[in-house]
C-alpha cells in the first residue's frame, strides 16, 4: 500500500553538479534559489539538454559572473581550477574554485 509508505525529506531535491569529475556544465539557467544557512548561500539551478536539472553552489566569482544572466539564457560554466587566494586561521591554505562564464 503506497499510501502509508515513508517517503525520505531531503533537504536539497536538486542535485549538486560536481565540476571535479565534470569541468563544464551547458544547459538553460533556470533561477537563483535562496538555500539560506550561516552564509546565506544560493544556488543556480540549470536544465541540462537531457532535461535533469542540476544546482550549482554560487559562490562569490559565480554570483558576479551571473549578475547580469536572465533567467532561461543558456549557459557553460567552466571550471579552471582552484586558486590560492591566503591562508586560513589554522596557518593552511585557502582555496577557491575558478569559473569561466559563457552566454548565448
Amino acid at each position: 500500500n503506497t499510501s502509508d509508505s515513508w517517503v525520505e525529506v531531503k533537504s536539497f531535491n536538486t542535485p549538486i553538479h560536481n565540476f571535479e569529475e565534470m569541468p563544464e556544465l551547458v544547459g538553460k539557467y533556470l533561477e537563483t534559489k535562496k538555500v539560506g544557512g550561516q552564509y546565506q548561500s544560493s544556488q543556480f539551478i540549470i536544465e541540462q539538454a537531457d532535461g535533469e536539472k542540476v544546482a550549482v553552489w554560487a559562490s562569490f566569482q559565480l554570483a558576479q559572473l551571473f549578475g547580469d544572466i536572465e533567467p532561461n539564457t543558456n549557459v557553460k560554466i567552466v571550471y579552471t581550477g582552484k586558486l590560492e587566494v591566503g591562508e586560513n586561521d589554522d596557518g593552511t591554505k585557502r582555496e577557491v574554485k575558478t569559473f569561466k562564464v559563457f552566454s548565448k
